[in-house]
């Protein structure tokens, strides 16, 4: 007899009873009964992907402006996921550890490539997620047109435009 349960039976059961019978060339028979009792087995969770919303590759953001992503993990056993930042994630970066919402705010001194890496746990395994990259650029600061130098007299109005460009269009 040989016989691997499927994975999840323990959840259906646990306790399946399989008889076993013989009989001899002149029809006689005798059966037993063996109970077989089936033990779940934990899985680690597995991150799963959730749409537009999930960081994947390289993302690129500016300096001072927020970048948000939800990861999202399964676990098998349906057991409760907590999420964790893994190191080398952004200090300044937070995970919900109840939902995966992933946000940071990049300072404006935060230019390069910083990698992000969370954990989910279930309680007894933890699986990280795939290493994803943020590109952070730099905030152009605002330029100001040349302001030519003005004459005027007193008690008179003076009117003109003050100009400034940026190149981030911000």
């Amino acid at each position: 007899f040989t016989w691997k349960p499927a994975y999840n039976m323990a959840d259906d059961g646990p306790v399946y009873n399989v008889t076993f019978t013989v009989t001899d060339k002149h029809a006689a028979s005798a059966s037993v009964t063996a109970e077989f009792t089936i033990n779940n087995v934990n899985t680690p969770p597995s991150f799963t992907v959730t749409g537009a919303k999930q960081m994947a590759g390289t993302v690129t953001v500016r300096a001072g402006k927020t970048i948000s992503f939800d990861y999202l993990a399964i676990d098998a056993e349906g057991d409760p996921i907590t999420y964790f930042k893994a190191d080398p994630s952004p200090a300044t970066s937070t995970i919900d550890r109840t939902t995966g919402a992933f946000s940071w705010t990049p300072a404006l001194t935060d230019v390069g490539t910083f990698d992000v890496v969370m954990i989910a746990s279930d309680g007894v395994f933890s699986t990280l997620s795939t290493v994803s990259k943020v590109n952070v650029t730099a905030n152009n600061t605002p330029v100001f047109v040349a302001v030519a130098n003005k004459t005027v007299v007193e008690g008179a109005m003076v009117s003109f435009d003050v100009l400034a460009t940026d190149a981030d269009a911000d």
